[in-house]
């Protein structure tokens, strides 16, 4: 299949999410192409090398495209996706792709979305996140503000809601609080990486960090 994905997560500079693993799943029988916004400012907060480990050749199978190459806010690359999106799409054959798959992006996977049905494309949505609440407390908008972004993520988020041929959720809770009807939903959980997480001896790394009676999660 030849998958177009639309993303809120940059793949090579965010944090390990369940899109990477969709990618190590997918990437070696199908093409796909990723649009997402460019997270340097995240990529700035943590050392992603541990977070990347195992998914280079998954990540060099695809074509990753972002919004746009200049060091602005994440969240204003969302909120003037429309134009980019446009830009972007004129140099893809949208009728040779197969499905769209929009993860958690709100406005730049709207206007794919729409973009794509006149092609004759269906969108899945993937929603891993309350991304209203998400955005009612970002710090990349100032506080008056974040109010009216919940609002408007609320509304962006019901039309591409309204707008997937089918909506895969992490969990139920989420389900439950953005609710379609019965025969597109599924629910898709996250799983644990059992050799990464797997229990180990712990006294020398509790000595270490003077943690010697301390209870530790």
């Amino acid at each position: 299949m030849k998958i177009l994905i639309t993303s809120i997560v940059d793949l090579k500079k965010g944090p390990h999410t369940r899109l990477h693993e969709f990618i190590r799943f997918l990437a070696p029988n199908h093409q796909i192409t990723v649009l997402s916004i460019n997270d340097w400012w995240k990529a700035g907060q943590t050392n992603t090398d541990l977070y990347m480990a195992g998914l280079d050749e998954g990540l060099g199978r695809i074509q990753l495209e972002y919004l746009t190459e200049r060091r602005v806010s994440p969240m204003l690359q969302e909120i003037t996706s429309a134009l980019a999106v446009g830009r972007i799409l004129e140099r893809f054959q949208l009728e040779t792709y197969d499905v769209h798959l929009n993860y958690n992006s709100l406005i730049s996977g709207y206007f794919v979305s729409r973009r794509l049905r006149k092609a004759g494309v269906n969108t899945v949505y993937d929603l891993a996140d309350d991304l209203p609440q998400m955005i009612r407390v970002s710090p990349q908008l100032p506080g008056p503000a974040r109010p009216l972004g919940k609002l408007v993520g609320n509304t962006m988020l019901r039309k591409n809601l309204d707008f997937a041929v089918k909506v895969s959720y992490v969990d139920e809770n989420i389900r439950d609080h953005y609710p379609v009807s019965q025969e597109k939903e599924v629910i898709i959980r996250n799983g644990v990486d059992a050799q990464l997480f797997s229990p180990r001896e712990a006294k020398g790394l509790r000595n270490e960090l003077g943690l010697e009676k301390a209870f530790v999660i």
